[in-house]
């Protein structure tokens, strides 16, 4: 009978105990962005090989694709990671934004300048049309971070808390170099849902998505009544094996 008490005690605080790690986790390649359900692209693409080239683009600071990664609901704090490859098809300065929304803001996107290698923060707000999102930068929502390197891909993570406070950039990394903990100045509403949204900038640069790969992980937030229940488990073995001792 003891046992059995010390057992539920265990079990109610293992079923107790929030599960974290990864929700979402997919790689596309450019060419995969125009068969996957989730993805709408917006601007005209061609398929090369495995690549989606952007080269007739009609918005300026339009976007190219949109991807839904989360549906609306409850979550823990998020992290999510992206890595990107892309091409720039023309120049000299062709830069692409790469942002996480919940539909209204933009947080942590990363500007690209495929030939001089610096990369901007930038946080603003998703505007336009449904079928023709457009990006619009807040006031002194730009800062530089110079010194990336010009290589792709780029990676970057962003931590987005579960109680809409401002998000942290925790890196972004090109060509071996990085920055990191970056504070933002925005925050997103997560239980909205999340996408992750690349615009391009003007309507002159042309832009080849290689691959694009995106993971989200939920932090792990343990019940306190669970760890009550498994304390009280705890004290009630103690008890058991006093009481054999005497």
């Amino acid at each position: 009978m003891k046992k059995a008490f010390v057992t539920t005690c265990i079990a109610l605080f293992m079923s107790g105990a929030a599960n974290a790690g990864t929700i979402f986790s997919q790689s596309l390649t450019g060419a995969g962005l125009l068969t996957d359900g989730n993805v709408t692209v917006h601007e005209t693409g061609v398929v090369n090989g495995s690549s989606l080239d952007f080269t007739t683009r009609s918005v300026t600071r339009g976007a190219l694709f949109t991807w839904d990664i989360l549906g609306a609901s409850s979550y823990n704090d998020l992290t999510v990671a992206v890595n990107i490859d892309h091409t720039a098809l023309n120049g000299p300065d062709n830069d692409l934004f790469i942002g996480v929304t919940d539909g209204v803001n933009v947080v942590a996107p990363t500007r690209i300048d495929g030939f001089s290698g610096a990369i901007n923060i930038f946080q603003g707000t998703v505007g336009g049309t449904p079928t023709n999102p457009s990006f619009t930068i807040l006031p002194s929502g730009s800062t530089l971070l110079s010194g990336l390197g010009a290589v792709d891909p780029v990676d970057f993570s962003v931590l987005l808390p579960s109680a809409g406070t401002t998000g942290t950039l925790l890196s972004v990394e090109e060509d071996g170099s990085s920055v990191t903990n970056f504070a933002l100045s925005q925050a997103l509403n997560i239980s909205n849902g999340l996408q992750i949204i690349v615009f391009g900038d003007h309507t002159s640069e042309d832009y080849a998505i290689n691959s694009i790969s995106v993971t989200v992980n939920e932090a792990d937030i343990s019940e306190p009544g669970a760890l009550a229940v498994f304390g009280l488990g705890l004290f009630a073995l103690g008890y058991m094996r006093r009481r054999r001792s005497v």
